[in-house]
């Protein structure tokens, strides 16, 4: 197939008077179904692509919350030792992750017959939540 597609491009970019119509028509016959066979290819891929990035996107976000959370944890520590932590504002970010959470637990728990490990932690701390 490489080799049948140089020669249509060769025949196709070529100048010489030897080549006739016909033939010059037939290479560019084959140089149009290989660009086109290519295109579609690439464009196949793409949609491959873009579909796998959004399967790994939520759980790609969960594990940077995850890093800020232990980020958070770090820092809660430091401004405890300094006596610098402002708790009213350190509780509304809590009370905002709750209701994050909550609305998570809500759509992972959707058209799951038989949740993960980490989904049915994930239901079960929220229940646990609603029955407060």
């Amino acid at each position: 197939m490489n080799d049948e597609i140089l020669r249509a491009a060769a025949v196709v970019r070529s100048d010489a008077p030897a080549l006739g119509d016909a033939q010059k028509a037939s290479a560019q016959e084959v140089w149009d179904r290989a660009e086109k066979a290519f295109d579609k290819a690439i464009e196949a891929a793409g949609r491959s692509a873009r579909l796998r990035k959004r399967k790994q996107l939520a759980p790609a976000r969960l594990a940077d919350a995850c890093a800020s959370i232990d980020q958070c944890v770090s820092d809660l520590v430091q401004a405890r030792t300094s006596r610098s932590l402002d708790e009213e504002q350190f509780d509304e970010a809590v009370v905002k992750l709750r209701a994050s959470l909550l609305k998570l637990a809500q759509q992972a728990g959707r058209g799951l017959p038989q949740p993960g490990e980490g989904v049915a932690w994930l239901l079960e701390a929220v229940s646990a939540e609603g029955s407060r």
